[in-house]
Parts: C-alpha cells; structure tokens; sequence
C-alpha cells in the first residue's frame, strides 16, 4: 500500500500501486488536465508510471516554470 507524499508535504494512501494519473485526479481534476509528467524521488518519469512503494511525488503541470529546482 503506496503512501504518496506530495510537495506540499500531504500524504496520500492508496490500497494498491498508483499512477500519476490517478494521483492528480485524487487532487483535482484541473491539475490532471494540466499535468504533464511527475518527478518521483527526485526522478522525472511518466505519468503513466506506475507507483507499488511508498515515494515522494511532485506532480509537474504546464504552469510549472522549472523541472529542476537545482538549476
């Protein structure tokens, strides 16, 4: 049983592996028409990406100005 923790620092428990589309529409349905892909523990991948252990996730949308805070 995934728990997401979002960049907000909000945890969310799924009873099975997730994707990211199924996390932004956990969030809100504006966020999974705008998302675009998602970084997981610090790696890009995906929305489709499947999710089966506990992660970090920072959902990525077109409003997002930078992918990598680190540059």
């Amino acid at each position: 049983m995934p728990a997401i923790k979002l960049s907000d620092g909000k945890k969310i428990s799924f009873s099975k592996k997730i994707n990211g589309f199924e996390i932004t529409n956990k969030i809100s349905k504006s966020l999974a028409k705008e998302a675009c892909i998602m970084s997981v523990d610090g790696e890009l991948k995906d929305l489709n990406f499947s999710i089966s252990r506990d992660a970090q996730v920072k959902i990525i949308d077109r409003k997002s100005t930078r992918l990598n805070s680190s540059h």
